[in-house]
């Protein structure tokens, strides 16, 4: 995956302490603690319920509607399965037909993980070189995306925990996830921390990041809604 199509949303912790969601809990990585790699995850984890309105997928995926990132991962409550998937099918309806599908990685406790993401651009993604190695020595099927979306969902039901290559499914540059598998030196830390790709080019993806969430948001506010600000990009050659 060319570093250049990297994106990612915004985080909440810049300042080389682990991320940590909104109840002050440290978010944590099979086999390695804190994550700090992972601090650009934007997850929304609240003691209240929290339906999957329009203000909280703009505030968690506003790069991937803007067709900036791949993909962005959110938790929210829901009273039922049924409830779940009901909300899950109007969002599919209104974004389907802009390239963007929604899906739950896990469901537990009344709350799912849920990912939203631009099936073309993850399929691109994964077709990269380093992350087809990575996937693969994790012991991910060498299939299509779909495939390996369900191999990434049976992971997390095996554990509370984020494996490693949930980054090449969220945008991140495949040489990042690479370094820090390998423990490698970080040169900077943003949004996710930044080991073999361009530090410079990363300062401007996290900039361009933090913009468009601010700029959805504001949109929102304006009354635009989550269909008029998703945009169906073109064709990726």
């Amino acid at each position: 995956m060319n570093s250049s199509a990297i994106r990612q949303t915004p985080g909440t912790d810049g300042n080389g302490s682990p991320a940590s969601d909104e109840t002050g809990k440290e978010l944590r990585t099979d086999g390695r603690t804190p994550a700090a790699f992972f601090r650009g995850m934007k997850l929304v984890v609240t003691n209240k319920e929290e339906n999957m309105s329009d203000e909280t997928v703009i505030r968690c995926c506003a790069p991937t509607l803007a067709a900036i990132k791949t993909g962005s991962i959110f938790n929210c409550s829901f009273a039922s399965r049924k409830e779940m998937t009901s909300s899950l099918r109007a969002i599919n309806q209104c974004l389907l037909r802009k390239g963007v599908c929604a899906l739950p990685l896990r469901y537990r406790d009344g709350k799912a993980l849920i990912y939203l993401y631009r099936p073309e651009m993850l399929e691109k993604d994964l077709s990269d070189s380093v992350a087809a190695d990575i996937l693969k020595e994790a012991g991910c099927p060498d299939e299509n995306s779909i495939r390996r979306i369900g191999w990434l969902i049976r992971r997390l039901e095996e554990s509370d925990s984020f494996p490693h290559e949930i980054g090449l499914f969220l945008g991140y540059p495949a040489v990042d996830v690479r370094g820090f598998i390998r423990h490698g030196e970080c040169r900077y830390t943003g949004l996710w921390k930044v080991y073999e790709s361009d530090a410079e080019q990363a300062r401007r993806i996290f900039e361009r990041c933090r913009r468009c969430t601010r700029a959805y948001l504001r949109r929102n506010q304006e009354g635009w809604s989550l269909s008029r600000l998703t945009i169906r990009p073109r064709r990726f050659s």
